[in-house]
């Protein structure tokens, strides 16, 4: 859905399902006392979720793009899958990596201990994720100008992205950076 401009799927299934489902099966589970490993599995479930609205939502994207004025145009959906399958591993991979800490700190901490590193990493990470925000707007666009080799729009597009990428970030390192000990205490 990303590819063919339809960052609206992405928000639904990423931002609202994963996150949404997270936040909910994480409150199930902690209600009906199953404690940090109810949050593992919720983590997990979440991610389950998010991996099924997406595929429903590129299905529902390349059905309707590939029916123009009436004729259904057929979709090589083996080679998308192809195409698609090793990003999802890498994604998921990458995703795992990305929570390893906080797993061996459970393993070898207690709870309150990875709460509290999760907090402070979410403080300390929170100004990249307008980098993401941005990067996930803006990589079809780099994708598509690339392929059509329209290197001086990408060149305006890259500084472009930087300069909106700065002006957000810097006034968010700001504040956390002034603010460093209230936030984190």
């Amino acid at each position: 859905t990303q590819g063919m401009h339809r960052m609206q799927y992405q928000g639904y299934s990423r931002d609202l399902g994963e996150q949404g489902s997270k936040l909910a099966l994480s409150a199930l589970f902690l209600i009906l006392g199953a404690g940090l490993a109810g949050v593992v599995i919720a983590n997990l479930l979440s991610v389950v979720i998010a991996v099924l609205l997406s595929m429903i939502f590129a299905i529902l994207v390349l059905s309707r793009a590939g029916s123009a004025g009436g004729e259904v145009e057929r979709y090589p959906y083996g080679d998308l899958l192809k195409y698609s399958l090793p990003l999802a591993f890498s994604t998921v991979f990458v995703t795992l990596l990305m929570q390893v800490d906080k797993l061996l700190l459970g393993v070898i901490g207690n709870e309150s201990q990875v709460a509290l590193y999760g907090v402070a990493l979410n403080v300390a990470m929170f100004g990249a994720r307008i980098d993401v925000a941005l990067g996930t707007v803006f990589s079809p666009m780099i994708s598509d100008l690339w392929n059509r080799q329209r290197v001086d729009e990408l060149q305006e597009l890259f500084k472009t992205t930087t300069r909106w990428i700065f002006i957000f970030s810097w006034p968010i390192f700001l504040v956390l950076a002034i603010f460093a000990g209230p936030l984190l205490g």
